[in-house]
């Protein structure tokens, strides 16, 4: 039983100590039996810290310690390899939570908090009293990695990990490979277009032996943990064969008596229930939507490749790490927001983007010529009332150079922007800066004063008191109102349920650290890529899916789990 311990309790700059007593917790049980020194320090994973613990160690012949600090996912390992430096089994070292189990879930209460803490730490104290020395157990892993998301981020990740020598599963719901980035025309700032890079990449992946790649493909089941998950996929049924003749399924498609909303141009046009890929959709191939299909059989009728009753296969896939990349989806704006579903002249930024890909020899919509353009920013993010109250980062962005395309595309495009504050950092203010010169008019309203859209017969009004001229009223008549909409996550998706992933306030997947470990997850070998953790741009969904991908391959490149 241990009789000299050391007790380390942490200010943690201010999320422990302005809500715990540190000071009434070191009092409270530097007498209890075994206890050997209490301390409070305000960082204890600096390196001066962690200095003074070695000496407090080799000085006081301590046999056991104790950090009363943040969440063990964040320092459990510092605080073992200080132990283990002065000469303790790293198992003689117990952590105290008394961050996110404690101050930060009673914030409201520190008497309550205080109250809490001591008995966190006292029963870290119990339980180092009785700590033995150990040795770490080592189980084989799996050398493999499943990616859920085929977009550009899960794509990178699974090329990433492929070439490190690793197995890869890249499972994707949607019937094509691609993601949103395949509904763009032109990507800022480098003027590629997105289904020129998703296809750089399928190729990549298509070519790659250490990449399997399923499309149709839902995880229904996970067990396991770090080292040997096991997930049962779904694969939806492959209903037309590979071989089909290429005027069979033209006259498939052209008898199906179904026709839908197309979602991958946000219900601009329609298609049928059995239907070809887009271009930057991979693999080319023609599918059948079941949950549109009415299966009346008039395209088998036409096309003797299609088996409409084919069931679905279930599949399951061993993986050492997993990595989440499933994505975001456009926010919705809600019925009556800034006139939505009330004038045929409003659209969101998404829809408008897919509108100028499909528009030719002149812009309309809705059967109207559209001249002046009202952007309004910010919908659905920084919301003064609402669950939103994030900046999506890539709005601005991405309005800014949406109006500039519309004006290349379709000169004589006068663009108004509604904005709360430009935001186009870092390279992309060249954006912004264009848009200047091409004399677009930027107005501002204040957070608490936002705009009005006035829907009238014929005309839509757009009112704002513009800071920028000293509160002035101003009104437009606008042709097309866009709604900038902002990143949410993908609600409709149940996969991280399986895993149990927490979200955070924003509602994404939530990392441990937003710096030091930005896309680790508290389940110890799953990793999060790309927007599922939060609004980024194109640019930066790559380098988090590079990280989440390397950090995949530590858990698995020895082939054992400690």
């Amino acid at each position: 039983m241990k009789n000299k311990i050391g007790v380390y309790i942490c200010h943690c700059g201010g999320n422990i100590s302005d809500y715990v007593d540190v000071e009434k917790v070191r009092q409270a049980v530097e007498h209890d039996e075994g206890v050997a020194l209490a301390k409070t320090t305000m960082f204890a994973w600096s390196d001066a810290n962690q200095k003074q613990m070695e000496q407090d160690i080799h000085e006081q012949g301590l046999d056991g310690v104790i950090v009363a600090s943040c969440s063990p996912k964040l320092h459990l390992v510092t605080f073992r390899s200080v132990t283990e430096r002065a000469g303790l089994n790293k198992f003689e070292y117990v952590h105290a939570n008394i961050r996110e189990q404690d101050s930060w879930a009673h914030s409201d209460d520190k008497q309550g908090a205080t109250e809490k803490a001591i008995h966190l730490v006292k029963a870290a104290i119990a339980k180092v009293r009785n700590a033995k020395a150990l040795e770490p157990i080592k189980v084989d892993s799996s050398k493999s990695v499943a990616v859920i998301g085929a977009g550009v981020a899960g794509m990178k990740a699974a090329l990433s990990l492929a070439r490190m020598d690793t197995k890869v599963f890249l499972i994707e719901q949607d019937y094509f490979a691609g993601g949103r980035t395949a509904q763009w025309d032109e990507l800022f700032t480098s003027g590629e277009k997105g289904p020129d890079l998703i296809k750089t990449l399928y190729d990549q992946i298509n070519s790659h032996p250490n990449i399997t790649l399923y499309t149709g493909a839902r995880v229904w089941e996970s067990s396991g943990s770090i080292g040997n998950f096991t997930l049962t996929v779904e694969l939806a049924p492959a209903l037309i064969d590979e071989n089909a003749d290429p005027n069979e399924l033209r006259k498939a498609i052209e008898v199906c008596p179904v026709s839908v909303p197309d979602p991958f141009n946000f219900g601009l046009t329609n298609r049928k229930a059995i239907y070809f890929n887009h271009a930057g959709q991979f693999p080319e191939k023609t599918v059948i939507d079941k949950q549109a299909c009415n299966c009346c059989g008039k395209c088998a009728e036409v096309c003797s490749a299609i088996h409409l009753k084919r069931e679905p296969q279930m599949i399951t896939i061993q993986a050492g790490a997993v990595v989440f990349a499933n994505g975001f989806d456009p926010y919705t704006p809600k019925p009556g927001e800034y006139g939505n579903g009330i004038a045929d002249n409003i659209i969101t930024l998404p829809s408008f983007k897919r509108l100028l890909s499909l528009s030719e020899k002149e812009l309309m919509y809705n059967g109207k010529p559209v001249r002046t353009i009202a952007y309004i920013y910010c919908v659905g993010s920084r919301q003064p009332e609402g669950d939103n109250k994030y900046c999506s980062r890539y709005c601005c962005t991405a309005a800014v150079h949406t109006a500039n395309t519309a004006r290349e595309k379709f000169p004589g495009i006068m663009n108004f922007h509604f904005t709360r504050g430009v935001r186009t950092y870092g390279k992309q203010e060249i954006l912004y800066a264009e848009a200047l010169r091409n004399g677009d008019v930027f107005l501002q309203s204040a957070d608490d004063d936002l705009p009005e859209v006035i829907p009238g017969k014929g005309k839509t009004i757009v009112r704002i008191n513009d800071i920028l001229t000293e509160q002035k009223t101003i009104e437009l008549e606008a042709d097309l109102v866009v709604l900038v909409t902002s990143m949410v996550m993908r609600e409709h998706l149940h996969t991280e349920t399986l895993f149990k992933i927490p979200r955070g306030r924003d509602n994404f997947l939530k990392e441990i650290h937003p710096k030091l470990r930005p896309v680790e997850t508290v389940i110890d070998g799953i990793t999060i890529a790309g927007t599922c953790q939060g609004p980024m741009n194109i640019t930066e969904a790559v380098n988090s899916a590079l990280s989440a991908a390397t950090k995949a391959f530590s858990y698995v490149r020895k082939g054992e789990i400690e």
